[in-house]
């Protein structure tokens, strides 16, 4: 039957910008499009393909810590608010935040997903004014969740912390979950780093996603470093591969440093990884995470958010204290050395994946919960 539900998408998050929200929406929409009417309000980061409608609104000359927030038109977010049934929002930027106001004052339901806790992220990601940021951020993010219909939270504990910061919106629990037909492992590992022009022999470290503060990407370069001096010769150093937009100062400028930049197919990159990092100091689900675990990488992270609940240290990953580069560095020289521990917890990694967070099953959810709001 032919969708005649008309849902309007609108995010201060897309591609080619590469985080968790925009990859989200990438894998998201094309299914969403067998069931709604779709199109999409998004910043102009540049060029993209997609195969839904996008209104794009240009973007500010400034950052706020790694984030470029868009000009948005009110008076175009207003009529487009109106043609459509269903506003979904996803996140709270002045695009997200004009929907939202319009769609309360037009009576139009709006769905909000809570892709992250916006006060944590924002305290971490701008450092030092955490006393400030925090507070404000949090009273910003409770005035338009309380505007929403319906909120979608990736697990009980983030829907716990909203309620916790007296929230009151209705919630419905979506995980997030990984294609697991486009996120799989390599057919050889040699292969995949041939693919990218990567000396086959070469050990890979990789992280791949939104390079903010609050990643910690910092406690990752040192643990490298670390590893670097461990070894004999230049030629025996683990390769750092860090793929992600706005690579900073922070990030080496060497030849054992590969930064491709943001690129609108990750997949390659993962699966050329011997082994994944991730040092956040915050998350909600980690979608970086699982995407690894597809493709059969083992994983070293940090036990945030729901990363605890589906990583059980030592079967299908490892974890380490946040900002622990010792810790970090013992962990991976461990990994380096026995190439049949990171085999068995790439392929336990992708069972759990399998078993639990394939991409699938939140689709259904998600629609599920876009037809039942009013």
């Amino acid at each position: 039957m032919k969708p005649t539900k008309r849902l309007l998408i609108t995010t201060d998050c897309f591609l080619p910008r590469w985080d968790g929200v925009a990859r989200f929406l990438s894998t998201t929409i094309p299914y969403l499009k067998k069931h709604f009417i779709v199109r999409a309000l998004v910043p102009n980061f540049g060029k993209t393909t997609s195969n839904v409608l996008i209104r794009k609104f240009a973007v500010m000359p400034f950052h706020f810590g790694d984030i470029q927030f868009s000009f948005p038109h009110l008076i175009c977010i207003w009529k487009e608010v109106s043609k459509h049934d269903v506003v979904f929002n996803n996140t709270l930027g002045p695009i997200g935040m004009c929907a939202i106001l319009c769609a309360r004052m037009q009576h139009k339901p709006v769905i909000s997903f809570v892709h992250s806790i916006e006060w944590d992220l924002a305290a971490e990601g701008f450092g030092g004014a955490k006393w400030f940021v925090r507070p404000l951020v949090r009273s910003l993010a409770k005035f338009f969740y309380q505007q929403c219909s319906l909120l979608l939270v990736p697990s009980n504990e983030v829907a716990n912390t909203l309620r916790r910061a007296n929230i009151t919106t209705p919630f419905t629990v979506v995980g997030l979950g990984v294609d697991t037909r486009m996120f799989i492992p390599p057919k050889t590992k040699r292969a995949a780093k041939k693919k990218l022009g990567i000396d086959p022999n070469a050990i890979v470290i990789g992280y791949h996603g939104r390079l903010g503060r609050e990643k910690d990407l910092q406690t990752l370069v040192s643990a490298w470093k670390n590893l670097c001096k461990k070894t004999d010769s230049a030629h025996h150093s683990p390769l750092l591969l860090i793929v992600g937009a706005q690579i900073d100062e922070t990030i080496p400028k060497e030849r054992s440093v590969l930064t491709p930049g943001s690129v609108n197919n990750v997949v390659p990159y993962v699966q050329a990884m011997d082994i994944f990092v991730l040092c956040s100091l915050t998350e909600t689900t980690s979608l970086a995470t699982l995407e690894a675990m597809a493709c059969e990488v083992p994983v070293v992270v940090t036990p945030v958010g729901k990363i605890k609940e589906y990583i059980k240290d030592g079967q299908n990953g490892l974890l380490f204290e946040s900002k622990n580069a010792d810790v970090l560095t013992a962990k991976l020289w461990e990994l380096i050395h026995e190439p049949e521990s990171r085999e068995l917890l790439g392929k336990n990694g992708r069972a759990t994946v399998l078993r639990s967070y394939r991409s699938v099953v939140q689709y259904k959810e998600l629609v599920n919960a876009i037809k039942k709001t009013k």
